[in-house]
């Protein structure tokens, strides 16, 4: 495993690192080490940002212990402190996974901004937000784009996780054209898809896996079910732990088109079921993602490529 002090640059701040990722110039075919170095950098400053820990820490085995320390406080008996944010801190504390979903994400470039220019606006959004992370990192790809107006819009229940997460975002990008909030909001809830019916969305994404889901059919906006009744009938009673059925539902009535869409490349879905390796009639937890220069991998062994130091890969799990 790679040494934290191998990699981590304690001279350069998020905002650095974000300006870096924007670059169009930076491929991850090409370029594929200072892409990985740059987003576990992204990832890490995020995450000491969000833990109020300062990220130009020289000391790395400081700054690695102070995340242990506060990972042990938030996901111990303190956890009430943190009101409720704690699996949205869980998730970006798998440093691993997280930095290859920013990865997969930030270099996606399967949507077309929309105006009266080329490249004029660009909306993301993303079901269940929690700390921002991957909203910010479809920014990343508009940027890539050079899209003039970029606005993304988070959904989250929780107030914690959306307390932090505006904070962080509104200080990345405080000198920046783009703009990024998250709002309260139920994303089960069909009201909280109406908004999305007057303006065009180019990049969505709702990554809520914390278990299976049966197959799942696309007809029109209709969703059917394959598999076994125990696991359908497991899915549907857990639907309030994992919403992506009825977040994929709302979306199919409410965003127009969305599946042609998606198809076609005016929006960019994360997960994506309606291209290449992410196909309707698979398993949640078996679906594959396509990372580094689209290899594609099981979800369970994502981000192995980030190869960090044992210290923070035991942090926590998303999956």
């Amino acid at each position: 495993m790679r040494n934290l002090s191998k990699y981590y640059d304690s001279t350069s701040t998020l905002e650095d690192n974000y300006e870096a990722l924007c670059d169009p110039a930076l491929s991850v075919s090409t370029d594929r080490q200072q892409v990985n170095d740059l987003v576990l950098n992204f990832v890490i400053k995020y995450l000491a940002r969000y833990l109020d820990l300062d990220e130009k820490e020289q000391d790395t085995n400081l700054l690695r212990r102070n995340i242990k320390e506060r990972v042990k406080k938030i996901t111990g008996a303190l956890l009430q402190e943190y009101d409720g944010e704690g699996f949205s801190l869980g998730c970006l504390m798998d440093i691993r996974k997280t930095a290859a979903l920013v990865k997969e994400i930030a270099f996606n470039d399967r949507f077309k901004p929309e105006g009266e220019k080329p490249n004029d606006f660009f909306r993301s959004v993303d079901f269940g937000s929690g700390t921002g992370i991957l909203l910010i990192a479809s920014l990343i790809a508009a940027r890539r784009k050079d899209v003039h107006e970029i606005v993304g819009l988070g959904f989250e229940r929780e107030e914690g996780a959306i307390n932090k997460a505006n904070s962080v975002l509104s200080g990345l990008l405080s000198e920046k054209r783009e703009f990024a909030t998250v709002i309260k909001a139920d994303i089960t809830d069909p009201n909280t898809f109406i908004m999305l019916e007057r303006e065009s969305t180019h990049f969505w994404i709702s990554e809520t896996i914390d278990r299976s889901i049966p197959r799942i059919n696309v007809q029109g906006t209709t969703l059917s079910f394959k598999g076994s009744q125990q696991d359908i009938a497991h899915a549907l009673v857990e639907e309030t732990k994992d919403p992506f059925i009825r977040v994929l539902q709302h979306s199919l009535t409410h965003i127009p088109d969305f599946e042609e869409n998606v198809k076609n490349g005016s929006i960019a879905m994360f997960p994506d079921l309606f291209n290449g390796d992410y196909e309707p009639n698979v398993y949640y937890s078996k679906m594959t993602l396509k990372t580094g220069g689209n290899i594609s991998q099981p979800l369970m062994i994502i981000g192995e490529e980030f190869n960090l130091h044992e210290d923070l890969e035991l942090v926590s799990r998303r999956w």
